[in-house]
């Protein structure tokens, strides 16, 4: 069983799972609040919210995805502010959104 919770209507008038927290310091460290990497959660929407500007980066995918590891660079993202960018899931330093071009962190 997996808890996780759910903001209805956030972002774009859709649904959205908080799967990822971290609460970042200023001097560029942070602590992870929520991580739900690896269990397999369902997904067709990502978005990465940058607090510090209040900011949404976010796209869709045209089928569901799972919550795990990986570059899904092969999936067509679609809408939003992040359409033909690519989502790194996990990576050190490279979990977010990145241009098609861009090379994740190591």
């Amino acid at each position: 069983m997996v808890l996780a919770e759910v903001s209805f209507g956030m972002l774009d008038g859709k649904d959205w799972v908080k799967v990822f927290e971290l609460t970042q310091r200023s001097d560029g460290t942070g602590t992870v609040v929520t991580d739900l990497l690896g269990f397999g959660l369902p997904w067709k929407g990502f978005n990465v919210r940058v607090s510090a500007t209040n900011s949404d980066y976010f796209s869709y995918s045209s089928s569901f995805q799972s919550y795990n590891r990986g570059t899904f660079s092969s999936t067509l993202f679609s809408g939003g502010n992040k359409a033909g960018d690519r989502v790194q899931l996990g990576a050190s330093g490279g979990h977010g959104w990145y241009a098609a071009s861009t090379s994740t962190c190591s």
